[in-house]
C-alpha cells in the first residue's frame, strides 16, 4: 500500500485520478455548490511546486478532467506546497484556481509551469 504521501503526490502530480485519495480515507462528494470534502484528522501532506507544477500540465492537457482535479485540489486546505508564496508560487496558484472555476489558465502560468519542470 503506498503512503499517504505517495497517494496525494501522485493525484497532484496527475498520475492518477482523484478518486485515489479515498485510499488515504478523503471522502469526496459532489454538491450544487462543487466539492464537499472529508479529511481525516492527521491528514497533512507537504509537496514541492514542482509537484504542483506538473499536475497542471499533465491536466491541462486532459481538459474534460482539469476543472474537477483542480477544485479539489482547492478543496483540500490540508495539502502545503513549499514555495507556494513565491512568484512562480503565485503563478500557479493562480492557475489552479482559475482552472477550478472552469476558465483559461494564463500563458504566464504556463510558462512557469513548463520552466519548473525542465
Amino acid at each position: 500500500m503506498k503512503s499517504q504521501y505517495q497517494v496525494v503526490r501522485d493525484v497532484v502530480r496527475g498520475d492518477r485520478p482523484i478518486g485515489a485519495l479515498a485510499e488515504v480515507g478523503v471522502r469526496l462528494e459532489r454538491t450544487e455548490e462543487g466539492h464537499r470534502v472529508e479529511i481525516p484528522a492527521e491528514f497533512h501532506v507537504a509537496l514541492p511546486l514542482v509537484d504542483l507544477a506538473c499536475g497542471l500540465l499533465a491536466m491541462g492537457a486532459r481538459r474534460m478532467l482539469l476543472r474537477e482535479w483542480a477544485s479539489t485540489l482547492v478543496a483540500i486546505s490540508d495539502i502545503e506546497f513549499h514555495g507556494i508564496d513565491s512568484d512562480d508560487g503565485e503563478a500557479l496558484l493562480d492557475a489552479l484556481w482559475t482552472a477550478a472555476a472552469g476558465g483559461d489558465m494564463s500563458e504566464r502560468s504556463l510558462e512557469t509551469a513548463r520552466r519548473l519542470t525542465e
